[in-house]
């Protein structure tokens, strides 16, 4: 290997998927979404409107902000909401270590 040359990187493995073409963490937001929605289905009430289709519309809101953390990426990382969120939790709760040195600065 000459100067200036690099070792390429090995390729991402192949993400499984389990069911509907879902990852085991796209499809539990999801299954969780849809229990959300389920139970907000038979609490809340429908609204006053005509359409049957949009008396019940608002029941399905967990299910977009559960797809919205399933499916949602940050551009400046490309990781995904939730693992987002798990990673500030972590830096948050960590152990941290002051160092103090007497003189300096």
């Amino acid at each position: 290997m000459s100067f200036g040359s690099y070792h390429s990187l090995p390729p991402d493995p192949p993400k499984e998927k389990y069911a509907f073409g879902l990852g085991l963490v796209e499809l539990g937001w999801m299954l969780a979404g849809v229990i959300l929605s389920y139970k907000l289905f038979k609490i809340v009430p429908p609204l006053p409107v005509k359409n049957f289709l949009f008396t019940k519309i608002h029941a399905l809101l967990p299910l977009f902000i559960t797809a919205f953390f399933a499916f949602g990426k940050l551009p400046q990382t490309g990781l995904s909401i939730s693992e987002e969120i798990v990673n500030m939790i972590e830096f948050k709760l960590r152990n941290r270590t002051l160092l103090y040195r007497r003189g300096k600065y």
